[in-house]
């Protein structure tokens, strides 16, 4: 076979494939059925092209002509058909316009048949039969490029404007397809009209281009004509662990987020047994399982809360095929569940305790008042019988002791009723914007008296600017100076305490941090519970560190502790900045 019938040949084999392809890839889509039938009327157009280049006579290569017709004449409402069926519904104005196309384009696919105002006629060339084209032909290869230019220049618009994915390449496409019609037209139209004997590459020019545009987007971005690309590259970039279980129990293929969940290399995830990480029978056929929480073991040995799903997949002949298994990892949703009960357990308490201390108040001021007056009365007693000798100086002396450990118990459980009521207020305070260095500084004056000397007590860095929040005042006072005693006793008589403030975005971060004792990490998840206290020895109320929680949540704020023992404790707390409408 000579070169002459090679080219036209090779253009109808793979227009012919993409065709094919692009139906394969997704028959209901009607952007491939659109592109299927763009390439096939090349691949048309190619074949007929093979039998007029050896016809016999000028007529019967004519007539080959004439029945490659329909396959070139459409090519322009093909395109615009594809491309509106690309970017539908974003490209109606392509959409309308293809009825009309397919209209203008069968009135000259009329003139072709009908007479020389299309197809002259056919002339022996050293390259085979060639076309004498009619004066027609130049004007439907004029509206062609027209048509197909307007329809990639509204492509490529739409494409950019929406951030779709293909649309980074949408000007090369256009750029390689204008240049593929422009050499096709000078090729098959312009250089016959001026006689010039050069072998014909239109249609193998075309079907590259489609080739071209079908590598692209079905292998770039997200792409419509391929259905099945599509549903993996979604598969690899779901943050839940996808994977196929073959009927054995052995994972057969499985994303890269299932190898993170698992804790290993996706290279190792393949033929693992799902036994031996999940505790659920999930190769039992009669269960499925919906988001079915669980345990799965790490490699590197670790626990992770997950959830599971999965679906049994049909096999040939009604036997297993295996399941769709899909695990999510739910160590964030624990963690959020930890915080939500403590939050709740905290909230629930807090109203118990309001009531409690407000129950418990009054006696216990009765019973101060009384104290101290019998306090004062004995006293006096004291002074008489101290002046006139007599004995029962002696006893009431005595009574004076038991006076003073009664006031001093009073006055304790007095300050466990403040600080319950405390934890218990919600926090009905005026709020307003406070500049949060001025709060930090009261709180240090107020820790540093009494303060040990070898306890250095270091302040905010006065460069930081921004720290303007919304608040109570007094609350967040008191949230400050809760925080630096409590390291305050963690260091003892010698160390140091430093407390750190810092914009970042709309939050401020507030750090106490010591190196002090530090705390075992297995009390971590109760400090901030109520009554929970590793002071017991000291007097501890338990009440400090559940007040902060709840002052810093009534500031739509957090609280987190981190220590180990003989490492210091650090205790951050974030809180919000204030906005410019908060300071109007």
């Amino acid at each position: 076979m000579n070169v002459d019938l090679a080219l036209p040949l090779l253009a109808a084999l793979i227009a012919g494939g993409s065709a094919a392809v692009m139906l394969a890839l997704n028959w209901n889509e009607q952007a491939n059925r659109a592109g299927a039938l763009l390439m096939g009327s090349v691949a048309w157009w190619a074949s007929c092209e093979v039998m007029w280049r050896q016809a016999a006579d000028a007529s019967s290569a004519l007539l080959w002509h004439q029945l490659a017709a329909p396959g070139i004449v459409f090519l322009g409402a093909h395109a615009v058909w594809f491309l509106s069926a690309l970017g539908e519904p974003k490209l109606p104005r392509l959409t309308r316009c293809v009825p009309a196309l397919y209209v203008l384009n069968g009135l000259f696919l009329g003139a072709a048949w009908s007479g020389p105002l299309m197809l002259a006629e056919m002339k022996p060339t050293r390259f085979g039969w060639s076309l004498v084209p009619g004066p027609l032909l130049a004007v439907w290869y004029l509206q062609l490029v027209i048509v197909v230019a307007l329809a990639l220049g509204e492509w490529v618009r739409v494409s950019m404007g929406s951030r779709d994915p293909k649309g980074a390449y949408a000007k090369q496409v256009s750029i390689g397809a204008g240049l593929a019609a422009t050499a096709a037209g000078i090729s098959d139209v312009l250089l016959p009209s001026l006689g010039v004997d050069l072998p014909r590459v239109g249609s193998l020019l075309v079907s590259l281009v489609g080739v071209a545009v079908l590598f692209v987007l079905t292998r770039v971005g997200f792409s419509r004509l391929n259905a099945a690309g599509l549903s993996h590259r979604i598969v690899r970039l779901l943050p839940d662990g996808v994977a196929l279980v073959r009927p054995s129990g052995r994972i057969h293929v499985a994303n890269p987020s299932m190898a993170q969940i698992l804790g290993c290399e996706p290279e190792a995830v393949e033929g693992r047994s799902i036994s031996e990480v999940l505790d659920l029978p999930i190769q039992d056929a009669a269960v499925e399982y919906r988001a079915q929480e669980c345990e799965l073991r790490q490699d590197i040995g670790f626990s992770v809360p997950v959830s599971v799903s999965t679906t049994r997949i049909p096999g040939v002949g009604g036997r297993d095929g295996g399941l769709l298994l899909i695990v999510r990892d739910e160590r964030e949703v624990a963690a959020l569940r930890r915080r939500l009960a403590t939050t709740e357990r905290l909230a629930v308490v807090g109203q118990l305790a309001g009531g409690i201390a407000h129950e418990i108040n009054n006696p216990l001021a009765f019973v101060r008042a009384n104290l101290q007056h019998l306090e004062r009365e004995c006293r006096h007693l004291v002074e008489k019988a101290g002046a006139s000798g007599d004995a029962i100086g002696e006893v009431a002396a005595d009574f004076e002791d038991v006076f003073a450990d009664s006031l001093e118990g009073i006055e304790r459980a007095i300050r466990i009723v403040r600080d319950v009521r405390t934890f218990a207020d919600a926090g009905g305070d005026v709020h307003g914007p406070l500049d949060l260095r001025e709060i930090i500084d009261q709180a240090l004056a107020v820790t540093s008296m009494g303060l040990p000397p070898q306890v250095d007590l270091q302040g905010p860095n006065r460069a930081d600017d921004g720290l303007e929040v919304v608040g109570s005042s007094q609350r967040l006072k008191q949230l400050f100076a809760n925080l630096l005693l409590n390291a305050v006793h963690a260091v003892g008589e010698s160390g140091s305490i430093r407390i750190e403030a810092r914009r970042a975005g709309t939050k401020i971060y507030v750090e106490v941090i010591d190196d002090g004792c530090g705390m075992p990490r297995e009390e971590h998840a109760r400090i901030f519970e109520p009554f929970f206290t590793t002071r017991q020895a000291e007097g501890g109320t338990g009440l400090g560190l559940a007040v902060c929680h709840e002052i810093v949540r009534s500031h739509g704020g957090s609280i987190e502790a981190k220590s180990l023992p003989g490492s210091g404790t650090r205790v951050a707390v974030t809180l919000p900045v204030a906005t410019s409408q908060d300071r109007g």
